[in-house]
Formats: C-alpha cells, structure tokens, sequence
C-alpha cells in the first residue's frame, strides 16, 4: 500500500505550506516584539528630553527669582531716607482688595 504521487506531492505541500505559515507567524511576532521595543525606546528617551528642558526652565526660573530676591532684598535693607517710592501691586481676592487694605493702614506721605 504506497501512496500515489498526486497524494504524497498534496501531503508534502501541505507540510511545506504549514512550515512557511508558521515561519512568516514567528517573523511576524518578532518584527512586531522589535517594533514595540523601538516605541519604547522613543517614549523614553522623549520622557527624558522633556524631563531634562522641564529642569532646565525650572532652573532658570529660579535663577530668575533669585536674583530678582537679592535686588528686592538690597532695596528693602536700604535706609528709608533713600527710597523715593514704594509700588504696591495686587488683585481683588475673597477677603476684598488687599492693596486697599494695606494702604488703607499706612500714614499718608506727601512730597512738598
């Protein structure tokens, strides 16, 4: 009992046919696992570039604010004979104007 040719040329194809399907399945996986880790790999390096401009700004904000402390504390420790003006600025807020209320409670100077 011996297959026929017709019959063993149908079974070796199908052999092959499953062989190649299951190949191009495992190449698939593997493109897609490569594709995923690349995404990844993007993600995280954008996270860092934006963490690292993030710190940069914050640093020179604060360097900013710093400075900008240090000439406000260098007017605020001079002698009240040489300030030649004070600016008061603010908003409206829940308790009413806080600039009305501050202002309200200082003796009033005039220039002569």
């Amino acid at each position: 009992m011996g297959m026929d040719n017709t019959t063993m040329i149908k079974k070796n194809a199908a052999i092959a046919k499953a062989t190649a399907e299951k190949e191009i399945a495992i190449a698939q996986a593997e493109a897609d696992k490569y594709e995923q880790e690349q995404k990844a790999a993007a993600q995280m390096k954008l996270a860092d570039a934006q963490k690292y401009f993030a710190e940069q700004e914050t640093a020179g904000i604060a360097a900013k604010l710093k400075a900008e402390a240090e000439v406000i504390a260098a007017e605020i420790a001079k002698p009240p004979g040489q300030i030649d003006k004070i600016n008061i600025y603010g908003t409206t807020g829940e308790q009413g104007n806080e600039v009305s209320q501050i202002s309200s409670s200082m003796p009033v100077v005039r220039n002569v």
